[in-house]
């Protein structure tokens, strides 16, 4: 009797846990994993227990964010990483998506020591509906960096992303926030204002230190990369990985030289 007791209350727990994977997303990021094998090695599911662990029990003394849809909590794994862990406040079923998507922007890019940005949310594009048709509507965005196709199809996409992102860069570039606060613009659209802005007048807008600091070939090509990412036709943005490659070849060419003046 004791033996089939404990069974019973195995299976009832084992059952309650799939049911609760489910409900917060775990199925769409089962099948995300398997649709996406560029991401397999650097995306893993993690269990509660070694959630609790990572965050001491989720002490408060690791919080060291909050926002609508829950708390972020600084954890260590076991191999000695360092990573941003988001517990959610509400269990209102209403709420999941918005607390599973949320849109790529600046308060939810976090960096390490070294400077290295990282995600600490998954974006638009991360959540595909069951039957592969890469759209969702169970989204919650932050206005200002929300793709303009979803006020029209009430859709987004994985092109959605690619907005959001080139908002990010735009304000990398300009330092000032999505909705602009100045006298001249007070409420306006940054991208807007960006995308408004001719050619030759680009350094007018620019954050002085951005233009100090970076190269005038550097400036351009983010510039141009963040002009193609706020297309307002989703089809004519690059992918994300297009993005990342083009980066990253600023990165490197920049290595590359520093690696050569301190040669010379």
């Amino acid at each position: 009797m004791w033996w089939l007791y404990r069974e019973v209350n195995r299976r009832k727990e084992a059952k309650l846990k799939e049911k609760f994977f489910k409900r917060n997303g775990g199925l769409l990021l089962q099948l995300q994993l398997s649709s996406d094998q560029d991401n397999l090695e650097t995306t893993k599911l993690f269990t509660s227990t070694e959630l609790e662990k990572a965050t001491d029990n989720y002490n408060a003394n690791r919080i060291f964010g909050q926002g609508g849809q829950g708390t972020v909590y600084k954890g260590m794994l076991i191999d000695g990483r360092i990573v941003a862990i988001k517990k959610s406040k509400a269990l209102d079923k209403g709420k999941l998506g918005q607390f599973i998507n949320e849109d790529i922007k600046s308060a939810n890019i976090l960096l390490d020591e070294k400077f290295r940005a990282k995600v600490s949310d998954f974006g638009i594009s991360r959540s595909i509906s069951v039957d592969n048709t890469h759209l969702t509507t169970a989204v919650q965005g932050t206005f200002g960096y929300l793709d303009p196709e979803y006020f029209q199809s009430s859709q987004f996409t994985e092109k959605s992303d690619v907005y959001s992102f080139g908002v990010v860069l735009v304000e990398r570039l300009t330092r000032k926030k999505p909705i602009l606060s100045d006298k001249s613009n007070e409420g306006g659209s940054l991208t807007a204002y960006f995308l408004l802005t001719k050619d030759n007048r680009l350094y007018d807008i620019l954050n002085p230190r951005v233009v100090k600091e970076g190269g005038e070939i550097e400036i351009l090509v983010v510039a141009n990369i963040a002009k193609r990412c706020l297309y307002l036709n989703g089809s004519r943005r690059p992918t994300m990985k297009e993005v990342v490659m083009e980066l990253d070849g600023i990165r490197m060419s920049n290595e590359a030289t520093a690696t050569d003046k301190k040669k010379l």
